[in-house]
């Protein structure tokens, strides 16, 4: 019974892996970092601004959907560590979106990385950037996103850039 328990658990195990390989294949996470700038004045926080460049790349075949919202579209973003954040700009109404990607096409996002412990992050060699991918149906409801969007993110079920940032901090 146990060896039984323990095959089942490795093909579980294998399996979990291969789709977190295969959900990430062919979908890119690219980001580019800009020198930095002033605080902006919208923003009221202390910090680092570097003007920066998200572009979700789709290699794959098929068409890919998901959802963001139209002001906090930065929610879908996380990095491996709480010294940086992402601030984005957009419109006062914040809606959720189903977002359509292509294949073969980019979609871009502009906005502004806020460093808030510069020293922390020097000491980081292996600083990524990550997509929370909301492919399930959220029937325009905020609340399943934002729930969804946690969830996701404490799992750490998040597509990952290639390379670590370098940057000269």
């Amino acid at each position: 019974m146990k060896k039984i328990f323990f095959i089942l658990s490795l093909i579980l195990l294998f399996c979990s892996c291969n789709r977190n390989k295969t959900k990430q294949s062919g979908f890119h996470v690219k980001l580019t970092i800009s020198d930095k700038v002033p605080i902006p004045d919208f923003y009221r926080s202390k910090g680092e601004f570097y003007p920066i460049r998200i572009n979700l790349i789709n290699n794959t075949d098929s068409t890919m959907q998901f959802w963001t919202t139209s002001h906090s579209w930065y929610r879908n973003f996380i990095f491996n560590s709480d010294a940086i954040t992402i601030f984005g700009t957009g419109n006062d109404k914040n809606s959720l979106l189903l977002m359509t990607l292509e294949p073969g096409k980019t979609l871009t996002y502009n906005g502004y990385l806020v460093v808030r412990n510069i020293s922390s992050l020097r000491k980081k060699t292996d600083l990524r950037l990550g997509f929370v991918l909301i492919t399930e149906n959220v029937s325009n409801s905020y609340r399943i996103f934002s729930e969804l969007l946690f969830d996701k993110k404490t799992k750490k079920d998040v597509i990952w850039c290639d390379t670590p940032l370098k940057f000269d901090w």
